[in-house]
C-alpha cells in the first residue's frame, strides 16, 4: 500500500545533506512539509513534478546571518527560500532582538539610544569581553545627529566604495595566491567586496598578525566570531577550509581610511618576505 501525500519531486539528484555523494532520488511533501527523502516508490501524489536533469537539495540551514528582523518583518523570508535555505539561526555575534516584548515598531538590533538628563538606564546583560568594556556616554544631541548624518552619507557612496574596495580586494587576494602553499579562500568573483581571508600553510596566524604588525600592517586572524579567544575558528572549520595560519583583512571605508590604496599595495610587497620571516622562526620555510 502506498503513502499518500501531496506532492512529489522526482527523478532530481538530491543532496541530502548528510555528507556523501549526490545520489538520484526526490522528495514527497505532505501539508507543507518533507514527508519522506530520497526512495520515494512507496509514495503517491495528485502532484508529481518531474526534476530530471535537476539538483535537488532538500533545506539548507543558515548557521551564520544577522536575520533576526528579516524573519519577523517578512515571514516568506523570500531571499532565503530561493536558495534553497529552510532554516536559520539567529542571535549570532552577541547581537539579537532579545529580550522581544512585542513593541509596536520593530528596529534593528543595532542602533543608538538618546535619553533625556535623569532618565534612569541599565545596559542590559553583562560585559562581554570582546566588548572590551561597555560604558554609558552621556547624551549629545550633537552627536546622534553626525552619526546619522555619517550613516546617510555611507549609504549614499556604498556602491562606489564598494566597486573600488573589490579592485584592491583582488589584488590582496594575486599576492597571496602567489605565496608557496597559501590558500585563498572564497569565490574571486562572488564575494564580499571588502574581505579576503587566507589561510599560509607551515605558518601560524597569530604569529603572522605580529609579524605584519611590526611593519605597521594591521590584520586579524580567523573569523570576526573568534578574534578574541584562542581556538580555531568554527565558520572556517565547517567551510571545510585550513583554520590554522589564517589571514583576514578587512578594508575600511574610504572615508575613514583615505590612505587605503597605499596600505594595500605595502601589504602587498611585504606580505611574501613576512610569510618566510614566519615560517623561518618556525622551522618551516624548507619543508
Amino acid at each position: 500500500m502506498q503513502s499518500v501525500c501531496d506532492t512529489l519531486l522526482a527523478n532530481a539528484l538530491l543532496f541530502d545533506g548528510l555528507g556523501g555523494e549526490p545520489f538520484q532520488g526526490g522528495l514527497a511533501i505532505r501539508e507543507g512539509r518533507i514527508a519522506a527523502v530520497g526512495d520515494i516508490s512507496g509514495w503517491s501524489a495528485p502532484e508529481t513534478i518531474n526534476l530530471d536533469g535537476l539538483c535537488l537539495a532538500p533545506g539548507f540551514i543558515d548557521v551564520h546571518t544577522h536575520d533576526d528582523l528579516a524573519v519577523l518583518n517578512d515571514s516568506a523570508m523570500e531571499p532565503k527560500v530561493t536558495q534553497g535555505v529552510t532554516t536559520v539561526i539567529v542571535g549570532n555575534c552577541g547581537i539579537s532582538l532579545a529580550p522581544y516584548e512585542n513593541p509596536t515598531e520593530l528596529v534593528p538590533p543595532l542602533g543608538l539610544l538618546g535619553v533625556r538628563t535623569g532618565t534612569r538606564w541599565s545596559l542590559p546583560g553583562p560585559r562581554a569581553e570582546a566588548e572590551q568594556g561597555r560604558v554609558l556616554a552621556a547624551p549629545w544631541v550633537p552627536l546622534v545627529l553626525a552619526a546619522a548624518e555619517a550613516w546617510r552619507q555611507t549609504e549614499a557612496a556604498a556602491a562606489e566604495d564598494a566597486t573600488q574596495a573589490r579592485a584592491l580586494v583582488a589584488r590582496v587576494r594575486a599576492a597571496a595566491a602567489g605565496i608557496r602553499d597559501v590558500e585563498v579562500l572564497g569565490d574571486p568573483d562572488d564575494r564580499l567586496p571588502h574581505v579576503v581571508t587566507f589561510s599560509v600553510l607551515l605558518a601560524d596566524g597569530e604569529a603572522l598578525v605580529d609579524e605584519l604588525a611590526r611593519r605597521g600592517l594591521a590584520v586579524a586572524s580567523g573569523s570576526a566570531c573568534t578574534s578574541s579567544v584562542l581556538r580555531p575558528s568554527h565558520v572556517l572549520a565547517a567551510m571545510g577550509v585550513l583554520t590554522h595560519g589564517n589571514v583576514r583583512v578587512v578594508l575600511p571605508l574610504a572615508s575613514v581610511s583615505p590612505g587605503r590604496e597605499a596600505d594595500v599595495e605595502r601589504l602587498r610587497a611585504e606580505l611574501t618576505d613576512a610569510v618566510r620571516t614566519v615560517r623561518r622562526r618556525m622551522g618551516t620555510e624548507d619543508l
